[in-house]
């Protein structure tokens, strides 16, 4: 008995003491104009500072005027980057975002120089075509540590309230 809370506390210590989490980030592309409505949103593991294509969201309410929910975002943040080409007749010069739909023929929307995004802000022109980049939320050292004073009482608790325990 003495043994496992030992290994246990040790456990314990080192998930407490440790390196923080890397920090994500959470990318909330968002629209409404021109029969345009809702947002994408996608997590990336450190803010973006070159030319992505994104195919995978967290989230994705984000309709053209046909009713087709987005397929891809393409991010371009630093001025003088590559430009973001969007579809045939839709690209911007950088830094710039778009979105492509999935749908016959396509629906394509970008928004172009919209000043370097390489932090946490909002970039675009919000209510109408906009990128908000927010930190991800991290678990706390607290929880972590309450968490493992819970999983190492919950076997002596189980052997207590047994029959004959």
């Amino acid at each position: 008995m003495i043994r496992r809370f030992v290994a246990v506390g040790v456990a314990m210590l080192a998930l407490s003491t440790g390196s923080p989490a890397l920090a994500s980030y959470i990318y909330d592309l968002r629209m409404n104009q021109d029969g345009f409505v809702g947002d994408v949103r996608f997590t990336e593991t450190t803010i973006l500072t070159e030319l992505a294509t994104i195919t995978a969201f967290d989230n994705n309410t984000l309709t053209a005027p046909d009713d087709n929910l987005a397929s891809t975002v393409i991010l371009s943040p630093l001025p003088g980057g590559a430009d973001c080409v969007v579809g045939p007749f839709a690209s911007a010069f950088a830094p710039c975002f778009g979105v492509r739909f999935a749908g016959i023929p396509e629906s394509d929307a970008v928004n172009g120089d919209v000043g370097r995004f390489t932090s946490v802000g909002i970039y675009g022109d919000p209510g109408r075509f906009s990128l908000l980049i927010h930190a991800a939320p991290e678990p706390s050292s607290l929880l972590l540590l309450l968490a493992g004073i819970g999983a190492s009482l919950f076997p002596t608790f189980c052997n207590a309230t047994r029959p004959g325990g």
